[in-house]
């Protein structure tokens, strides 16, 4: 098993890193007990790091990134057009998984006007028979594979206000009191990056934000896929 992902400090692996240097802050136990992260250079450079040494408590941080996760996932239950975008996606990959085709009945209204005109070119003797029926197969084939993609057996999965409240609570638990994997998987997925200012003393945590909630938390559309809040 991975070491990162076996190591009880949720934030190591390179999601946490410093400003200074570059470098990943990595988990640091003191004598007396008391865990930190620190910068990646400090322990190789006798202590001396890249500059000097900034200490973050490690509970202290970790609650509080999971402070803002938390808060995070209630604006989720409460977007406004959370749920609506939610059914949009999964409707959107239903067809591409289904072969369905938004404009299904207008491509199969075009293949049937060139199967007319095929028949009308046969009985005018424009085309040579042997041709027509080679062409008339390749339409018929095109036909059958639009009514399919027009007519599909079962609409596309949906989900309600209700459901994603019970997905994200379940979140909300494993974030509490789940293995340290699968909170850090959580993580992963809403954080995408914290920095440590050594020389302002202060950490910056910055978390993905799908579209409907960045639009509610900024008041404004947005044309994007996502987007980013930070928090200091």
């Amino acid at each position: 098993m991975n070491r990162t992902r076996r190591s009880h400090y949720l934030l190591s692996g390179g999601i946490f890193t410093c400003a200074r240097c570059g470098s990943r802050m990595i988990g640091y136990a003191k004598s007396n007990g008391k865990t930190y992260y620190v910068c990646g250079s400090l322990p190789n450079r006798r202590g001396l790091g890249c500059g000097p040494g900034v200490y973050v408590p490690r509970e202290e941080l970790e609650r509080e990134v999971i402070r803002g996760m938390d808060g995070l996932i209630s604006r989720f239950a409460e977007g406004r057009g959370f749920v609506t975008r939610v059914n949009e996606k999964l409707e959107q990959l239903w067809r591409e998984q289904n072969g369905c085709l938004p404009d299904a009945a207008a491509r199969l209204a075009e293949v049937d006007r060139k199967i007319d005109n095929l028949w009308r070119a046969i009985e005018d003797g424009i085309i040579d028979t042997s041709r027509a029926n080679d062409r008339l197969k390749e339409l018929q084939r095109d036909k059958d594979a639009l009514e399919k993609a027009q007519t599909p057996t079962s609409g596309p999965p949906r989900i309600d206000a209700k459901t994603v409240r019970s997905y994200l609570a379940d979140t909300q638990k494993l974030l509490a009191s789940g293995d340290n994997e699968t909170r850090k998987d959580l993580l992963r997925r809403t954080v995408e990056h914290i920095e440590l200012a050594p020389e302002q003393l202060e950490v910056k945590i910055t978390y993905r934000v799908p579209e409907p909630i960045l639009n509610d938390l900024t008041g404004r559309d947005s044309t994007g896929s996502g987007g980013r809040i930070r928090s200091s």
